[in-house]
């Protein structure tokens, strides 16, 4: 492909010497008003993947345009000496622009006739030319009708001259994107069909493996995890042993810590996004370890410098534990409280509740993480958000090394297999549930077969048949698509 740049007073100007250069078949790229004209950069033999390694040169086109002005100057100074040619330009700017060629045809005929040397000649030549330039504002029609044109035959193209990767901006055309609608939706339409078709011949293939992935979708899993469990299942026997395995499977995968992690103090965090329950939970372990060691063994902190009420309900549940609190706001507010609360063996730090989404949640993660390095961070999940909910607050928590997660609102869900499929997928260890509102007795240490029994129970109660079509634009499409849930 070769490219080029023409330089000229005005579009009709350019559009000739490109026409007169490359011919017919250019294709116009780019244009865009520069000192003295217009710059129109051109293409011959046009190749869509040559466009990314095109960069605007260095302004080295100054030179060509000061000739071009002087050339355009001498023209009008021309103009002025003879007023003869003066004469012939005025009628040439009052003729119609389909008469244009006419009259610079006759124009010259006739001046050609009265001229004595081939000097006039010459100079009614340029005259011409340069009259052919008051005509500019009638051609704007015409230019922009052509730039149309140029603009339907090719992608619009933006080319940056910053020393970055050249930027392409396809075209918006209504056309264009309606097509594309219409082949998402019959792409759409076909993969449907054909997961359908594969869908039915794993049915006749392999039965037992098929209801195996209902019933483990029916218990709310994501599909990623339904089909981890299903490969680890051996396939010989009925579907009860199947069953059987595949929970036993699943109870493994599931990991929990077995024990209370706070049973010898330290010092602990809850982070999560607002509404899961970290203020209440905080209360529940502190009320938790303080009637087995004394009030005089906790402290607690907040960073929620955000929400006066939040602040006040642990204030409310400091005071009924007769457990001192602090609020900071910083990683040295931090540091300080700590090390005010040195001497007790449970410190609890509650921080703000806030959405994945909110830009004030890293300065949240760096009080923690500039201002004890050694805390210990638990994400709290709710289990009633939805498994993309649970998913985007494990990715923005993630960065900051949590060291498990807490499960919380059992008593409020329909379905924890979501919970479930986000601590397995993101391997992290599940602490405590938590399934009340009372303090501290709805709290429990996570064990593993208690939760799969929890999911199983509530997929009893609300049982809720999955329809194959359902499961066959899941599980018949491939590893690559493992993301939806049921």
């Amino acid at each position: 492909m070769k490219i080029k740049r023409f330089f000229a007073e005005d579009m009709r100007s350019a559009l000739k010497q490109v026409k007169e250069a490359l011919g017919p078949d250019a294709v116009i790229l780019s244009n865009r008003r520069v000192d003295g004209g217009v710059e129109l950069v051109t293409a011959v033999d046009y190749d869509p993947t040559a466009i990314r390694k095109i960069a605007y040169a260095p302004d080295s086109s100054q030179v060509s345009q000061k000739k071009e002005q002087q050339k355009n100057n001498h023209s009008r100074q021309l103009l002025n000496d003879h007023p003869l040619l003066k004469e012939a330009a005025a009628k040439i700017k009052n003729k119609p622009i389909k008469e244009l060629d006419t009259f610079a045809v006759s124009s010259k005929s006739n001046n050609k006739s009265k001229a004595s040397n081939s000097k006039t000649h010459a100079q009614m030549e340029k005259s011409q030319e340069s009259a052919q330039q008051f005509s500019s504002e009638r051609l704007n029609a015409l230019i922009q009708e052509q730039e149309v044109k140029v603009a339907e035959k090719v992608k619009k193209y933006d080319l940056v001259d910053d020393g970055s990767d050249i930027k392409v901006e396809w075209s918006e055309e209504p056309t264009l994107v309606a097509m594309r609608r219409e082949l998402t939706s019959l792409r759409g339409l076909l993969e449907h069909q054909l997961s359908g078709l594969a869908w039915a011949d794993m049915e006749r293939r392999s039965p037992a493996q098929v209801m195996l992935l209902r019933r483990l979708s029916e218990m709310g899993l994501e599909a990623t995890i339904c089909r981890k469990v299903a490969k680890r299942v051996n396939v010989e026997g009925n579907i009860e042993h199947l069953w059987r395995q595949a929970l036993q499977v699943l109870s493994r995968l599931l990991k929990v810590c077995g024990e209370d992690v706070l049973l010898d103090g330290g010092i602990t965090a809850l982070v999560g996004p607002t509404g899961v329950g970290k203020t209440t939970t905080i209360a529940k372990l502190a009320a938790r370890y303080a009637l087995h060691h004394g009030a005089s063994e906790v402290a607690l902190i907040t960073t929620d410098t955000y929400r006066i009420a939040a602040h006040e309900q642990l204030k409310t549940y400091g005071r009924i534990l007769g457990v001192p609190v602090r609020m900071v706001g910083d990683a040295g507010a931090l540091r300080s409280a700590l090390y005010e609360f040195r001497e007790r063996s449970l410190i609890l730090i509650d921080t703000a509740g806030m959405s994945q989404h909110d830009e004030r949640l890293s300065d949240q993660l760096n009080i923690l993480y500039e201002g004890g390095p050694h805390v210990k961070r638990y994400l709290t999940l709710s289990t009633t958000s939805q498994v993309w909910g649970l998913e985007e607050a494990v990715k923005a928590f993630e960065p900051k090394e949590l060291d498990g997660c807490l499960l919380t609102k059992l008593d409020e869900s329909t379905s924890i297999g979501g919970a479930i499929s986000i601590a397995i997928q993101y391997d992290l260890p599940v602490t405590y549930i938590t399934d009340g509102q009372r303090v501290p007795e709805d709290l429990k240490v996570a064990r593993a077969h208690n939760l799969i029994n929890r999911a199983l129970t509530l997929m009893q109660k609300r049982y809720r048949e999955v329809t194959d079509d359902a499961l066959a634009m899941v599980f018949a499409r491939g590893e690559e698509h493992g993301r939806e849930v049921l």
